[in-house]
């Protein structure tokens, strides 16, 4: 793993919004300090990049979520620490794997290092890993399958919530107390 590096404007994981990011605003994002993004290259061939992916501290504002919400990030919190106003996370703000690795698992294995790292070694605590994740079945799929649950159970609870009428993201919560990696 290494920082996303200058001149990697190839980079394409195929997804139109993820591919401009990635060639065009992600040290603009760095240099704001709103993310820090990373990649993974490919050993025998350096500027082929496998995948890229930001990561931000982030928390889960659990007085500004409604009750149906609370009660699912909090269902594995002790009961005195629910009454907290916020948990810390890290947000997984972009993922992407190129088209030429995708369906080998990278996306999982970034998901699981991103986990085992904020659980094991991270020099700061942090409870839960956040997805804003597409809202297409594909990625939701993708993002269930690595553990992550909806924190609005229903997407029109989303919707009342971010005051929009259409969600192009749905927010998603690892909780990494369950991670056994």
């Amino acid at each position: 793993m290494r920082p996303f590096p200058q001149g990697c404007e190839n980079f394409s994981c195929g997804d139109e919004d993820l591919d401009d990011f990635f060639s065009n605003d992600v040290h603009l994002f760095e240099a704001q300090l709103f993310g820090k993004s990373y990649c993974f290259v490919n050993k025998s061939a350096p500027n082929e990049i496998i995948c890229a992916f930001t990561l931000s501290h982030s928390a889960v504002k659990s007085r500004e979520l409604p009750d149906k919400s609370r009660s699912v990030v909090g269902k594995n919190l002790p009961f005195l620490k629910r009454r907290f106003s916020s948990y810390p996370a890290v947000l997984v703000g972009r993922l992407g794997v190129s088209k030429d690795y995708c369906g080998r698992g990278v996306g999982t294995q970034i998901l699981d290092m991103v986990k085992d790292y904020f659980k094991n070694e991270s020099r700061a605590a942090c409870r839960f890993v956040l997805v804003d994740a597409y809202n297409r079945k594909e990625i939701l799929r993708f993002y269930k399958r690595n553990g992550f649950i909806f924190v609005f159970p229903q997407e029109e609870d989303e919707m009342k919530f971010a005051k929009r009428k259409v969600l192009h993201t749905r927010l998603m919560v690892f909780d990494l107390l369950s991670y056994e990696g």
